[in-house]
């Protein structure tokens, strides 16, 4: 055990674990690797394009950048992280639910075991019809309709697994979280007095008064202003999904229809909630103003959750097919337009640079869970053989090591921007081909800083948990 324990913080056996192309046990689901590759390097193109615009000398290029047709997919950009919620509610709901087939199967064997252990070895026929009444009677009980209340032993049970499950993700996630959010104060404490530009941000403030929100997910409920670490509001929108997902799947163990209908009437309130909020604002989207209703309805999770609760759907859906699916011709041949043509019109329809008050509430509520049906439609496709060429792209091996530096990647990008930004002796002369080229930079340092980030602090927490929840590991991670 001392040994695992110490194996855990290798950086030879992590960083082999990191860099391998092995696909996982179940490779019908790689292609969700891919997808979450895609989406942190879409953010990562836009945070360059926000942060030199800032530090550049030539204001005006700004303008004729953003009328651009093609700059719309950085101004409309919030739907990429949408596909990280997408991607989250997948795997929280088959891992719970593969979990959950495991308990059952193991207890149905554990009753088996029982019968053969009583019956093995009786001679006496009383005492083996005995023995065989009593499995009748607990399977008559089995079969029996079970109450709609909870016992008090259920719900503790309930209540003992949200908390754990609950305890697993935070160990997970915070570590690396909360070494950058160190990183962030520091780097932004020494570049406020020897920076040439007028701060953005005072992270440095932020982050010394307010780091304790961000450890506690809730960050995303405060005014932008005293925010630490401005990005992380998808970590707490994330966390709070997660809160609410899990919930729904313990429900749905004894109470399946109350769980599904329940994560309707979420989805549903979401709409209704975004749209009020955005008509009584009277908000109107600009492509120039991507964050102005960013405290009333950006980072707030009442806004946000529809995609999560797709991806719920989505896993529940690929767990019970065993992404298995057989799909008339006519379906494929219909859902990959559909979903095309639903993440090009979220992307590229603010032809005019905005929208009025209504098609604007429409747009930011329901606009989401579209995003999140196209995804899912991707997601179902490739998972189950419809996939083509896309599956094939989005499920390439070389992508594999990449897809697990996302994590620590999106963390720490932005600060690798204004560290690198606000050291300057002088202002940029933007022009596109010169962002693009700062925009690869930035992708490279962002995947090497998380590579070590992962090492020290992701991937010990993984295989720690590993160890305490006493999930098998293979005899090569062993020898590493």
């Amino acid at each position: 055990l001392w040994a695992e324990v110490l194996l855990s913080f290798s950086i030879l056996s992590n960083g082999r674990t990191i860099l391998s192309t092995d696909p996982p046990n179940d490779g019908a689901l790689t292609c969700l690797h891919g997808m979450r590759f895609m989406s942190v390097i879409w953010v990562i193109m836009v945070h360059t394009y926000l942060t030199i615009f800032y530090v550049a000398d030539n204001k005006t290029m700004r303008v004729i950048t953003e009328r651009n047709f093609w700059y719309q997919s950085v101004g409309n950009a919030s739907y990429c992280v949408d596909t990280f919620f997408v991607i989250s509610g997948i795997l929280v709901t088959i891992l719970f639910l593969r979990t959950e087939d495991k308990k059952s199967a193991k207890a149905d064997q554990q009753d088996k075991q029982d019968i053969n252990k009583n019956l093995n070895g009786f001679s006496n026929s009383a005492l083996s019809i005995s023995v065989i009444s009593q499995q009748s009677f607990k399977e008559d009980l089995l079969d029996k309709p079970k109450t709609s209340a909870y016992s008090v032993a259920e719900f503790v049970t309930m209540v003992k697994s949200f908390f754990i499950l609950l305890s697993y993700r935070i160990v997970r996630l915070t570590p690396a979280y909360g070494f950058v959010i160190g990183l962030n104060e520091i780097a932004l404490r020494y570049t406020h007095d020897r920076s040439v530009f007028e701060p953005a941000i005072f992270d440095h403030i932020t982050c010394d008064k307010f780091w304790w929100r961000n450890l506690l997910y809730i960050n995303n409920l405060y005014p932008q202003r005293e925010m630490c670490m401005v990005w992380s509001w998808y970590m707490a929108n994330d966390t709070q999904f997660y809160v609410v997902g899990i919930i729904l799947l313990l429900i749905s163990v004894k109470h399946p229809k109350f769980a599904m209908v329940s994560l309707g009437l979420l989805m549903v309130s979401s709409w209704a909630t975004t749209i009020y909020i955005s008509v009584w604002h009277q908000y109107k989207a600009r492509i120039q103003e991507p964050f102005e209703m960013f405290d009333p309805l950006y980072d707030k999770p009442w806004s946000r959750i529809g995609p999560y609760l797709v991806g719920m759907v989505v896993g529940w859906y690929l767990h019970k097919t065993k992404c298995q699916l057989k799909l008339p011709y006519w379906v494929v041949a219909v859902g990959w337009p559909v979903a095309l043509a639903i993440i090009g019109s979220l992307i590229f329809s603010m032809v005019d640079g905005y929208f009025e008050v209504w098609p604007t509430a429409f747009y930011i509520s329901i606009g989401h869970t579209a995003w999140g049906v196209a995804v899912a439609w991707v997601a179902i496709s490739c998972c189950s053989g419809y996939g083509g060429l896309v599956n094939s792209a989005l499920s390439y091996r070389g992508l594999l090591p990449l897809s697990r530096l996302t994590y620590c990647a999106y963390l720490v990008h932005p600060t690798i921007m204004m560290y690198t930004s606000f050291l300057l002796d002088g202002p940029y002369h933007m022009q596109n081909s010169t962002v693009l080229a700062i925009y690869a930079g930035y992708a490279v340092m962002a995947f090497l800083a998380s590579f070590a980030i992962s090492l020290a602090f992701e991937a010990p927490a993984v295989r720690l948990l590993k160890i305490i929840s006493g999930a098998p590991r293979s005899k090569k991670s062993v020898r590493a």
